[in-house]
């Protein structure tokens, strides 16, 4: 019980974290300050989100890949992945 408790405030942390990161991407649809639209402050507001859940099920989808089994967790990755280094090669080439 007590490590079902451990894992829960993690999770719970890591979405706390998420959330305080990712308002400022949503704030622009509000808000037209020149900031929030700025790539590099967007950059830096959606880096340290997608790394966090990149390693979260990264390291899932590996296991799974090792062992033969892929599970959703690869999709995960791989729609997250392609969805964020898409937009930075956009942001990087077009700004």
């Amino acid at each position: 019980h007590q490590e079902k408790r451990k894992l829960l405030g993690t999770i719970e942390a890591k979405f706390i974290f998420s959330l305080v990161l990712t308002i400022p991407l949503w704030l622009p649809m509000i808000f037209h300050w020149a900031f929030l639209h700025n790539f590099y402050f967007q950059l830096a507001v959606a880096l340290p989100v997608y790394l966090l859940g990149a390693w979260y099920f990264g390291k899932s989808a590996f296991h799974s890949l090792k062992n033969s089994s892929p599970n959703m967790d690869v999709l995960i990755f791989i729609g997250c992945s392609s969805a964020f280094f898409y937009s930075a090669a956009k942001g990087f080439f077009l700004h």
